[in-house]
């Protein structure tokens, strides 16, 4: 428009290009707390359903995908450790579902290994992708350790000493017992070697 009053009209195309936008954690579980008995018992091993970690994506034709982040690699599945007495333990492992974000920790027989009354953090990382880029977002279970009773590792025989020939009765008899292996730590112990009852 001029200052007469002319007027033109032009179209004027823009254009618009796109960028990734990263994806953004929205919701994810706090850190659950179990006693290692909840984990495995006399039964065998207890699944924890640690949680959902859940994301959002602004970009809406992309698809997010969930897995670990372990030292770079990105898998649905990884060993689970934690700090026992100074010693990395290995007490199981976790999974990921990829399109939901559900962790499980599936444990094993490592989880006895827990000093009593302690209580270690397992720590683990989870990715969301959407395509092109990975975002992480910490996670955890803390486990207190439960006492143990000590296994004998074999059985307690029994010997009896003759007093004597001519099937007269025996003067004692020896029960001699075996070692036991305590879960908290693997040692093998020693109980008294021998029970003498003398007749």
């Amino acid at each position: 428009t001029d200052e007469h009053g002319g007027q033109v009209t032009k179209a004027i195309a823009i254009t618009v290009t796109g960028t990734n936008d990263a994806p953004v954690f929205t919701s994810f579980p706090a850190v659950p707390s179990v006693t290692e008995d909840n984990l495995w018992d006399a039964a065998g091993p207890h699944t924890l359903e640690v949680g959902y970690f859940k994301a959002t994506d602004i970009d809406a034709l992309d698809t997010l995908t969930y897995s670990f982040n372990d030292n770079g690699s990105h898998i649905t599945q990884i060993d689970a450790y934690v700090m026992s007495g100074g010693v990395s333990t290995k007490i199981g492992v976790y999974t990921i579902d990829p399109s939901s974000g559900l962790v499980k920790l599936i444990p094993d027989e490592g989880v006895n290994k827990l000093n009593s009354g302690e209580s270690p953090l397992s720590h683990f990382t989870v990715s969301v992708h959407d395509g092109t880029v990975y975002v992480d977002q910490a996670g955890a279970v803390k486990i207190t350790g439960i006492n143990d009773a000590p296994i004998y590792d074999g059985k307690i025989a029994c010997t009896i000493v003759e007093a004597g020939v001519g099937g007269s009765a025996p003067s004692s008899v020896v029960f001699n017992a075996s070692n036991y292996i305590d879960p908290e730590d693997g040692n093998v112990g020693g109980i008294p070697s021998k029970l003498v009852i003398e007749l």
